[in-house]
């Protein structure tokens, strides 16, 4: 059973990467005749109940268990949870407004993702989940849930917004001349305040946080708890982990400070238009150089059709391998037989090509092959091949996968930005009462 339960604490935690734990919550009111239920606030035409409100505390009070963190006060943790709460029933509305929707194809093939990267199999995953007290129908909701709002975030905002290549020029040349490769893994807290605050508003919110900061290099808390308990940012309850960021990809607010820093160092307070920040170096890391085989390679292939079965495919294949063997030229008989119409004119050529290009069938043929070597018959999805290795070399991919992660990282940040101002939005146009008592 124990074995079974740290599987299941594993599947929760890649399941839900916004801190989720889906164990159901212990009513403690369940058996004293008190009334739990009742709406705690109006979002549009719809509403959120205290029994959600009071599902999800129990949800992230468990997980900043688990982790060790400091859960806050239940008046200021009531309000975070309810204000999540209401920012994800404004994205589930528009994604009923758009069609966006999570069919269950899709929610089977997460799930059984999840389940092979615990090696638990899909048939043995709901009694996994019940070791741990998940509900199965429970758990497949939440994981509905979170899909759906990664899709609006991608259909709101990712998939409208564009990089120029000069932005991926300069972000590169940022991040050649300001820290080079090296990654930092950052965490910050936020205290608030209105963007016309008086001198007296002002000085009162530095206070605090130069309270805060003593507290926290004094040893009394930790950062992470410290966030969780003060920070007004979006990443509060996450300990304020803003993730692993690189030199180009730091809030600029930041930027200068983290790359003077050392692991474990808090700034000074950091004076914005949103208020004063602390900020703190987690970790840092330098990537390892990225280096595959790429394989050169040709091929002849035919498709099995009405007049060509797939065994006389394989027997005319079989013929032409010994032709090539016996000094006749795969090239010359790749133009005049392959069907494939974007390397027979090319003699079958494919180039050179990193692992992951073709069909998972075709690449370990490539990778049973010596240079020069040709394959026996073989199927893919494609038809029927012989392939010839030609030869294999070690290529750094570094640069290459750098420039794919400033792309990304570019992505994000700008997502970063105005994901909040598309949620502000909606708020906005939406009606929506808080009853909290």
């Amino acid at each position: 059973m124990k074995h079974a339960a740290s599987k299941a604490a594993l599947l929760l935690l890649l399941a839900l990467p916004m801190g989720h734990a889906l164990a159901a919550p212990e009513d403690p009111n369940a058996t004293r005749g008190v009334l739990v239920d009742g709406i705690v606030a109006v979002v549009g035409e719809d509403v959120i109940l205290r029994s959600d409100l009071e599902f999800k505390m129990e949800q992230l009070r468990r997980n900043l268990q688990q982790r060790g963190a400091q859960v806050p006060p239940r008046d200021i943790f009531e309000q975070q949870v309810l204000e999540r709460l209401i920012d994800q029933e404004l994205q589930v509305q528009w994604a009923e407004q758009v069609g966006l929707q999570i069919s269950d194809d899709q929610l089977n093939q997460a799930i059984n993702t999840i389940a092979q990267r615990n090696e638990v199999s899909l048939e043995e995953l709901p009694r996994v989940l019940a070791a741990e007290g998940v509900d199965y129908a429970t758990f497949r909701q939440q994981v509905r849930e979170d899909m759906l709002l990664s899709q609006v975030k991608e259909a709101a905002v990712d998939s409208r917004i564009n990089v120029l290549p000069q932005e991926l020029d300069e972000y590169m040349r940022r991040a050649a001349t300001e820290g080079g490769d090296q990654q930092f893994r950052i965490a910050h807290i936020l205290l608030a305040m209105p963007s016309q605050a008086s001198p007296y508003e002002a000085e009162s919110v530095l206070r605090k946080i130069k309270g805060i900061r003593d507290e926290i290099t004094s040893g009394k808390i930790s950062f992470d708890n410290a966030a969780i308990s003060y920070s007004d940012g979006q990443q509060a309850l996450e300990g304020g982990d803003l993730g692993w960021r690189t030199p180009a990809d730091i809030p600029s607010l930041f930027s200068e400070i983290v790359l003077e820093m050392e692991v474990g160092d808090v700034s000074e307070p950091i004076r914005s238009g949103s208020g004063y920040h602390l900020v703190t170096l987690v970790d840092a890391k330098r990537p390892d150089r990225v280096l595959a085989t790429e394989t050169n390679s040709r091929h002849i292939l035919l498709k099995p059709s009405a007049i060509l079965t797939k065994e006389q495919a394989i027997k005319q294949l079989r013929e032409l391998k010994k032709r090539v063997e016996a000094g006749e030229d795969f090239e010359e008989l790749a133009r005049e037989y392959s069907d494939d119409p974007g390397s027979a004119p090319q003699g079958g050529n494919l180039g050179w090509n990193p692992p992951g290009t073709f069909a998972q069938e075709f690449q370990d043929t490539l990778d049973a092959l010596k240079p020069g070597e040709i394959s026996d018959p073989f199927e893919t999805q494609f038809g029927i091949h012989i392939a010839q290795l030609i030869d294999r070399r070690e290529t750094d991919f570094t640069d290459r996968v750098q420039r794919n992660r400033a792309y990304q990282a570019i992505i994000a940040r700008k997502a970063e930005a105005q994901f909040p101002i598309w949620l502000q939005q909606q708020r906005d146009e939406t009606f929506i009462e808080k009853r909290l008592d």
